[in-house]
């Protein structure tokens, strides 16, 4: 067992079928020389184009953190044994098991943080962001939001606009890598709530080729920082783990 997280998780991490567990890892608290031990081949040749260290640290460190997450569901397989396949739009996955259940797991990166979310059998996508001012929020929201939520957005105090935009912002990325499509699917296909004391909702989807509920639900959202979860099934609780200054 590598020793990247055994100071914060001292032991196996038990999912479920009916919760979402999320971490938020600062990752200045992490050493990149452990992380990058835990990488393999295509992982360190990806790592060797970050020519900017920080998106270099970035990316061995969240990649390092998933490994040993998974290797915790996991008991006595080790991070670096840990091999991932790729979709169509290149969401990672795994065969891996837990109970007999397939583990399925997201994970999203901004500045300094890295949120993984790991759950069993439910389809899952998270998506954490920088709040920033200079978002052009109105040219943005005219081209990827939905007609409704253009027209939430509008009737906002100007001073609110930028929390909620990327509040929604948030929530239909999540949504997108959860349902496995990336933006093919259509931004502007489906709506989420920009209301910021949302526990979980309902996502509309304009013409839903299935039955499926997907559903938004709240994150660890903190100041200059906001986050979602997107799942296919309505009924999970959500079990946050915030390991951070």
């Amino acid at each position: 067992m590598s020793k990247l997280l055994s100071k914060y998780i001292p032991s196996k991490i038990n999912l479920s079928t009916n919760k979402i567990d999320c971490f938020l890892f600062d990752i200045n608290l992490f050493n990149e020389d452990l992380a990058i031990k835990l990488l393999v081949e295509d992982e360190l040749a990806r790592a060797a184009k970050f020519k900017p260290s920080d998106k270099r640290q970035q990316f061995v460190i969240s990649r390092g953190l998933l490994r040993e997450l998974l290797s915790y569901c996991l008991v006595n397989t080790s991070p670096k044994r840990i091999q991932f396949q790729y979709g169509e739009h290149g969401k990672p996955s795994t065969h891996y098991t837990q109970l007999d259940k397939k583990i399925e797991f997201n994970l999203s990166h901004t500045d300094h943080y890295v949120m993984i979310g790991l759950t069993l059998e439910n389809q899952l996508g998270v998506d954490i962001e920088t709040v920033s001012a200079r978002t052009d929020h109105a040219a943005l929201a005219k081209r990827f939001f939905s007609k409704n939520e253009q027209n939430n957005l509008a009737e906002l105090p100007e001073d609110d606009r930028i929390d909620a935009f990327f509040r929604c912002w948030t929530r239909k990325e999540a949504f997108i890598k959860a349902e496995g499509s990336g933006v093919g699917f259509g931004l502007d296909k489906f709506s989420v709530t920009l209301d910021e004391n949302m526990i979980k909702s309902t996502i509309y989807i304009k013409n839903p080729d299935d039955n499926i509920d997907w559903t938004n639900y709240s994150s660890i959202s903190f100041k200059g920082y906001q986050a979602a979860i997107a799942s296919n099934n309505g009924n999970l609780q959500v079990s946050n783990h915030v390991i951070t200054n």
